[in-house]
């Protein structure tokens, strides 16, 4: 399979996943910053192929098979990741691009290898869950998308789960990252609220509040 259709399948998944983002041709073509064109294109080929199911004006799904495939490049993205920064102590808002680099020039056998190497992690530095060998999602307990925060409090923050460069910078420009102590106070009983960390006051604005997973902290 190409870098380009291993790069799309994955984005299909991301998408899917993705609170923050819908998933259609207009955000498929963003992300990969390719046309509308080449990604109608692209989800025919797909579709011929069995890895997408795909009508005109609906939304596109990935099969079984294209499931499996995604999950399969996620792992690798996610154990590189992991590699980078335990391993190698690279920033983890740099670790992403070199990621993506790595996860297609890596086989079967040698992710089998630095998955051992690490001994089997399940979550990568961004708070996302690893897949494993077959594909399976390890379950990640008490988490909440900051959006749907209802309650003022003390939370961790313990995922990020999009590399959207406005995210990136909003965290980098306040020094918060996963496991980022801090404050929440709700007003009118639903976010957008306020964070409070390191003496900052922070409202969150845009769909920042969708790409953030936080967990309670007593």
């Amino acid at each position: 399979m190409s870098i380009s259709t291993e790069n799309f399948i994955k984005t299909i998944y991301q998408l899917d996943e993705s609170p923050a983002i819908k998933l259609n041709s207009t955000e498929l073509a963003a992300k990969l910053k390719i046309s509308k064109a080449a990604v109608t294109d692209m989800l025919k080929k797909l579709g011929d192929q069995g890895l997408v199911i795909y009508e005109k004006y609906s939304r596109p799904t990935l099969t079984n098979a294209g499931r499996t495939w995604a999950l399969k490049i996620v792992r690798k993205h996610r154990l590189w990741e992991t590699f980078l920064q335990n391993h190698l102590n690279i920033p983890w808002e740099k670790i992403h691009n070199e990621a993506e680099k790595l996860e297609h020039a890596s086989s079967d056998y040698l992710t089998d290898y630095l998955e051992k190497f690490m001994d089997y992690p399940s979550i990568d530095p961004h708070g996302d869950p690893i897949p494993d060998k077959s594909g399976n999602l390890p379950y990640i307990e008490n988490q909440l998308l900051l959006a749907d925060v209802k309650t003022s409090g003390n939370y961790r923050i313990s995922r990020i789960t999009d590399h959207d460069p406005n995210l990136i910078e909003f965290l980098k420009k306040h020094q918060l990252g996963p496991d980022s102590q801090i404050k929440i106070k709700i007003s009118d009983n639903q976010f957008p609220g306020v964070i409070f960390y390191k003496k900052q006051k922070i409202k969150i604005t845009g769909n920042l509040d969708k790409m953030i997973f936080v967990e309670p902290q007593e």
